[in-house]
């Protein structure tokens, strides 16, 4: 093998113990045989000695030893790596095999450290053999362009006998020139994107090559040796040493920065986003300096002070990026994805209209919006605006794609709250929006469009918190109604049967599911006693999750009530067919009790034992199936005017299912009653229930006390963490999707539902190490000690004067998808109340200690599943 004699003097060995060691050395030898200073980093595992092999090799100690290695060094954390190598000051750094750990993290390490960090790297495979006479024989991966001359200029400084290119066959009469006096081979290779590391490899081995280079300016090369998983471990098992070579042309790795641009927004800062690219994709992002002194740590985070009056300036390092500071004229917001061959449509906006695209999705690049949309017909570029950055939402790593319209609408609903002039949407949303606030436009919209049609309104910025908090939810607060919170099963059982059999005229219920136990025949029979004397029933489910009118299934409950006179019984969101996904994700999760149009029940409970069963209800064991353990849930009763509002959102509800209309009474006030805000959302359509809950969480000043068990949506964890940050203390009280007794001892079955506390837990971590509390709510029990349900209360407090309770979760799904239902209470006796009610369940609960056991050591886990369940569960 050839060596690069006088090029790499100080080398860097990063060796696993569980990793044969010999033909790392062997190959890091032949690379750099005159290496004047080896350092070794071992990759060390917790409680393991870190020089102790789990091979049959000679121990590492003493072969290092032999080597005159001259320092030895252990780390737990690969991504370390880069900055021992530069702290080292070394040219090459030898990656052996990492048999017990992730493939995935040593390519992207590879590329890393070459085409970033600019080291030569030697990558050994764990089935590398070095044969024990050079025969010269090496393997260059080229493509034609402007890589070539650095290409095979670094191949030259190997000084090979004999070269196999593995490109296309028009290098055949240009490399030949550039490797005088070498035996030159172009072999094509027939490569897909995923494909292309197995196939180099294969063809590598089948060549008898004893080292296979690849230049980093390659950079469509080095990019394919890592897409996806098969990349990584094809690297990992591989037969051939693969050299990564940083001798091409430094050009091609230069950088860029690209900012958004911003607007000026009265009450709240401006957002922008930043990214560092280069050929390579986008890199990890030092921080940036705003000019005129405002660090940013991470991003997108807002900025602070602006210099100019339309533009502004951030830097990085050495690089400077400028961006416009729109003007206060009528904006028109635009999906990027909209088509470039239709760009002409928009035309007609830029008479009078700041146009701004939009990127929805990270996976654009900033810099490739802008040079997508640089030459639109109308001349001017137009602007470019991220939605993450607005709506601080974690560049959508949780949110499908299939709700960027919502997105879309919402982040024109949070300008406009700011003062901003929205004049018109254009989505390449299927589901075109359907909204009040704003005049929507699709591609097929602008196609056909009369030119008489007007193109945009005017929307009007709300001017004080009421109009914001109008302007957000959808709802106007309504004084006069008395209500009261029930937090205890039975309790809420044993009135609502009360209130059935008091029932004059009519009993409306809405439920998500409908079980077939005792609980949901009790109070079946009450409402058949109901309907028996003349009440007249309705009973609305959605189709789906109560298995009633999708697929042709019908609910053994619901089926015997529907034979009742006097009762009627519909599934709304019937299915059947091949249903798509917008189908099967946007259901209605509302549940909603209404009698005789004066007095009504908003809540979280679905209609079953678990929802409605106290804990001293039934007899709890260690044989007790997970699935009969009753819950926390709760319900607000409520009376007055918006029972009007509650009633009319039931009656919308059953027309969509096919029922038939019936009249609706005006709900005197209550006197002295509380003042309260009925906030409904309607699945995609709307973003109503979640800016509820964000507003309440962002105008918080002391204090927030958060009852809920569902993965929280990366936007509402970061509103809660931007809130501990202001010195609002924030308490999550929480349960088990399995639940436990006695000392943390699961009921029978299950397993499964494990696996979602672990998911929803990963979701707490990041706001409970920001400084929030964590409870574990515990029912006790007489046998059992001690109980660990389930919490599905959807409650929520902020400081001593507002509560909000109904159905809405935390979760994507609620916030997006499912249509849903809040009660908004503005009143301090009533907030008080609940406090000193939550605050007894906290004192009973477990707080979660971070450093504890059970806690810590499955943190790593929950890291995991954060991260990828939106693509796990689709």
């Amino acid at each position: 093998m050839p060596s690069t004699e006088g090029v790499h003097r100080r080398v860097l060995l990063v060796v696993d113990p569980a990793a044969p060691l010999t033909p790392m050395l062997q190959a890091a030898r032949r690379v750099a045989p005159d290496a004047e200073q080896i350092a070794v980093v071992v990759l060390g595992s917790p409680g393991t000695e870190p020089l102790t092999p789990r091979h049959s090799e000679e121990p590492l100690a003493a072969v290092f030893d032999a080597l005159g290695v001259g320092s030895v060094e252990t780390t737990f954390d690969a991504s370390q790596l880069p900055a021992i190598a530069r702290n080292h000051e070394v040219s090459l750094v030898v990656v052996g095999p990492w048999p017990e750990r992730s493939y995935r993290t040593r390519a992207l390490l590879l590329v890393e450290l070459s085409s970033r960090e600019g080291f030569d790297v030697l990558s050994v495979g764990a089935r590398c053999v070095v044969a024990p006479v050079a025969t010269g024989h090496l393997a260059l991966r080229l493509e034609p362009g402007p890589t070539v001359g650095p290409g095979t200029a670094a191949m030259r400084a190997l000084k090979p006998k004999q070269v196999t290119i593995f490109g296309p066959a028009s290098l055949e009469t240009e490399v030949p020139a550039l490797l005088p006096g070498v035996e030159v081979n172009v072999v094509p290779l027939e490569t897909g994107l995923l494909d292309v590391t197995e196939v180099l490899e294969r063809e590598a081995v089948a060549r008898q090559v004893e080292l296979l280079v690849l230049a980093s300016s390659e950079v469509s090369s080095v990019r394919q040796l890592i897409t996806g998983l098969a990349a990584a471990n094809q690297l990992e098992e591989a037969a051939v040493p693969l050299l990564i070579l940083h001798r091409g042309n430094e050009a091609i790795f230069s950088e860029r920065l690209t900012c958004t641009d911003t607007l000026r927004l009265h009450g709240r800062e401006s957002a922008y986003a930043v990214e560092r690219t280069s050929a390579m994709g986008r890199s990890t992002l030092p921080p940036v300096e705003l000019i005129g002194g405002h660090v940013l740590t991470a991003l997108p985070r807002p900025a602070t002070s602006l210099e100019s009056p339309e533009r502004f300036a951030v830097t990085s390092g050495d690089l400077v990026a400028t961006a416009r500071i729109l003007p206060a004229r009528p904006l028109v917001l635009i999906d990027a994805g909209y088509p470039l061959d239709q760009l002409h449509e928009l035309e007609p906006f830029a008479r009078d209209h700041e146009l701004a695209i939009v990127r929805l999705r990270a996976a654009d690049t900033l810099e490739s919006l802008r040079a997508r949309f640089a030459t639109p017909p109308w001349g001017t570029p137009p602007a470019l605006l991220d939605a993450s950055a607005w709506l601080d939402d974690g560049g959508a790593a949780d949110i499908p794609q299939s709700v960027d319209g919502l997105r879309l609408l919402r982040l024109a609903m949070h300008l406009v709250a700011g003062g901003a002039n929205i004049a018109a949407l254009v989505t390449t949303d299927a589901h075109a929006l359907h909204t009040d606030q704003f005049i929507t436009w699709t591609p097929m919209g602008l196609r056909g469009r009369s030119p008489h049609a007007p193109l945009s309104r005017h929307a009007h910025a709300p001017t004080d918190v009421e109009s914001r908090w109008c302007w957000l939810t959808g709802a106007s607060a309504v004084e006069g109604h008395a209500v009261r919170l029930e937090l205890d099963n039975r309790a809420a059982r044993t009135r609502l049967l009360t209130a059935i059999d008091g029932a004059k005229t009519r009993v409306h219920w809405q439920s998500y599911i409908v079980e077939n136990d005792g609980a949901a025949t009790q109070i079946a029979d009450a409402l058949t006693r109901a309907a028996n004397r003349g009440v007249e029933v309705r009973v609305l489910v959605d189709a789906l999750y109560s298995r009633h009118d999708a697929f042709g299934t019908k609910n053994p409950i619901l089926a015997r009530l529907s034979s009742v006179k006097n009762v009627e019984v519909h599934g709304i969101g019937r299915l059947e067919g091949m249903p798509s996904l917008v189908d099967l994700k946007q259901r209605n999760h509302r549940k909603l009790v209404v009698i005789d149009g004066v007095a009504a029940t908003l809540s979280g409970r679905n209609l079953g034992a678990t929802y409605y069963l106290g804990f001293d209800d039934l007899e709890l064991s260690p044989q007790t199936s997970f699935r009969d353990v009753p819950w926390l849930d709760c319900s607000l009763v409520v009376d007055g005017p918006l029972v009007e509002r509650m009633e009319r959102s039931f009656l919308a509800d059953w027309q969509k299912a096919g029922g038939r209309a019936f009249p609706i009474s005006r709900v005197a006030p209550v006197p002295g009653g509380v003042t309260c805000r009925f906030v409904a959302h309607e699945g995609l359509l709307d973003g109503r229930t979640l800016d509820a809950q964000l507003e309440l969480i962002g105008t918080a000043r002391e204090r927030l006390i958060i009852v809920n068990t569902f993965p929280l949506m990366l936007e509402l964890q970061r509103a809660l963490i931007r809130a501990v940050q202001r010195g609002v203390r924030v308490q999550v009280l929480f349960g088990n999707v399995r639940p436990r007794w006695g000392d943390d001892q699961p009921f029978v079955g299950g397993t499964f539902h494990a696996l979602a506390d672990e998911l929803i837990r990963s979701r707490f971590d990041p706001l409970l190490r920001a400084g929030a509390e964590g409870y574990e709510f515990i029912a006790p029990h007489p046998t059992l000690t001690r109980v660990f349900p389930n919490v599905h209360a959807k409650l929520y407090v902020r400081d001593d004067d507002l509560v909000a309770i109904g159905s809405a979760n935390l979760d994507v799904t609620s916030g997006y998808w499912e249509s849903e239902a809040l009660m908004l209470v503005h009143d301090i006796p009533f907030a008080r109340e609940t406090v000193k009610a939550l605050e007894g369940l906290l004192a009973n609960s477990r707080r979660v200690d971070l450093k504890a056991h059970g806690w810590s050591d499955t943190e790593s886990r929950r890291d995991w599943l954060s991260r990828n369940w939106p693509s796990l569960m689709g």
